[in-house]
């Protein structure tokens, strides 16, 4: 879920925030060894267990160390990290580490003031086949695409807390959305698309 946290300042041109965002992985032996995902610092990421199988989620490598331990009861069991240090970290299962991995970049992209109108929401599944859910505490009115070379490849328009974006057109690849609110606030986002 983002969610806003302000940091005290004597002068407003000196006020900055930080946006967490919850990024939703799909955690099971059809994830690929690449489930590669960048996110700013500070947001949250979560692994589901999607099939029966046990798993769990351990840095193997990088910035950040974690480890779920072992998680024998497998689909709708979930593991959530918190990353706050920038760099990149290296993830598998240790029970499947040739089918399940990837490298979670974790990046700082400090808001300025302009953006201090910012909204809650979350978004899932990511990666996602067909549809992405999204819900937030404001009304959504717009949701662009964009290929990772920049290039608008959706633009929907909705008048929702939630909505459900089709993606079922675009081809496997990472993709970056900016979803508009009602309060003319903005914000951006990773889609996977498998």
């Amino acid at each position: 879920m983002k969610t806003i946290t302000f940091l005290t300042s004597l002068l407003i041109s000196s006020l900055f925030i930080t946006a967490q965002t919850t990024h939703d992985l799909d955690w099971s032996t059809s994830s690929g060894p690449n489930l590669d995902l960048t996110i700013e610092l500070g947001d949250t990421v979560r692994w589901t267990w999607a099939d029966s199988l046990p798993h769990d989620v351990a840095s193997t490598g990088g910035d950040d160390s974690f480890s779920s331990g072992a998680i024998q009861t497998g689909v709708g069991e979930t593991f959530s990290y918190t990353f706050d240090i920038l760099g990149a970290t290296d993830y598998i299962c240790n029970v499947h580490p040739t089918t399940m991995g990837g490298t979670i970049t974790v990046v700082d992209n400090t808001a300025s003031v302009e953006d201090l109108k910012e909204v809650s929401f979350s978004y899932a599944p990511n990666p996602a086949k067909d549809f992405l859910t999204i819900n937030a505490e404001s009304t959504i009115l717009k949701v662009e695409v964009y290929s990772i070379i920049g290039q608008k490849v959706l633009d929907v328009n909705f008048e929702e807390n939630a909505v459900n974006l089709d993606i079922s057109s675009l081809e496997q690849s990472t993709y970056y959305a900016k979803i508009f609110f009602e309060n003319n606030s903005s914000s951006s986002f990773t889609i996977l698309k498998k």
